[in-house]
């Protein structure tokens, strides 16, 4: 809160005065209360996307525009202040409604460009229950994965770097067969992504969810971990609504007291914020 409220411009160094005569001539006073349901830890960009809901607020309470750029730049800028930073996908991809593909060149201050593909189909399976979203109950801190990439990166491993480009490719293909609605594609593309950030993220390897992994094979054609791929959720797609149904019940009846369906659907507004 405290970052963020800096960020717009409560810092001493910017104004005359104490605080309270400040708020007294914008004629308010300000109470910040932020709850998220999603678990620290979980894979989800959940922190990164609540700094961005908060700090849309705070410039809408001030009748203040900011970009949806200059917003990811702020809260990226944010976060790294704080020493708990990661990638800016997630972020993105959750302010930002539908499905999207994502495309950006290198540099410290990404440009990046949102292609929105049609949500129709995936929309449809989702609804139907081809798709399960599992708690694992098992949570990371992004600082201990990015930090074991960064180490590994500097090396300039040639099979490293293939393994991080090939993560691109998978990404347009995945691309492709949602434009063309092909489930079986999109579901070996999400086994090939979660395989190859084992590769280069060992770090997120854990016995419990590789044995979880196991106790429900032949029920989805598709698994991926969340974020880095090492816990928090799980999304699977089945082939069939009886399979999904019965990997559900499966995943209940094998999994510690921490882990649960969770209901999900598509959500097609991004970030929204209503004054009540």
């Amino acid at each position: 809160h405290k970052a963020i409220l800096r960020y717009i411009g409560f810092r001493k160094e910017l104004h005359t005065g104490t605080l309270t005569e400040y708020l007294r001539k914008r004629g308010f006073g300000i109470q910040i209360s932020t709850f998220c349901t999603v678990p620290y830890g979980s894979g989800l960009g959940s922190s990164s996307i609540l700094a961005a809901a908060l700090l849309t607020v705070l410039y809408r309470l001030f009748n203040r525009e900011i970009s949806s750029q200059k917003r990811l730049n702020a809260v990226i800028g944010i976060e790294q202040t704080l020493s708990y930073g990661g990638g800016w996908q997630d972020l993105l991809g959750g302010v930002t409604g539908g499905i999207k593909y994502i495309q950006s060149k290198a540099g410290l201050n990404p440009q990046p460009v949102l292609l929105q593909l049609n949500s129709t189909f995936l929309k449809e399976r989702i609804d139907s229950g081809f798709f399960t979203l599992y708690y694992t109950g098992v949570n990371r801190q992004t600082t201990a994965v990015t930090a074991d990439v960064s180490r590994q990166m500097s090396k300039n491993i040639p099979s490293y770097i293939f393994t991080l480009r090939y993560l691109k490719v998978l990404a347009a293909e995945a691309r492709s067969a949602i434009e063309t609605s092909d489930l079986g594609a999109l579901a070996e593309i999400m086994n090939l992504s979660q395989a190859e950030n084992q590769k280069i993220m060992p770090v997120v390897a854990d016995p419990y969810l590789d044995s979880l992994h196991q106790s429900v094979k032949g029920l989805f054609s598709g698994f991926k971990f969340s974020g880095a791929g090492g816990g928090g959720f799980a999304l699977f797609v089945s082939e069939s609504e009886q399979k999904a149904e019965s990997l559900r019940d499966a995943l209940i009846k094998n999994s510690r007291q921490s882990g649960k369906i969770v209901p999900f659907s598509l959500n097609s507004s991004g970030l929204t914020v209503r004054v009540i």
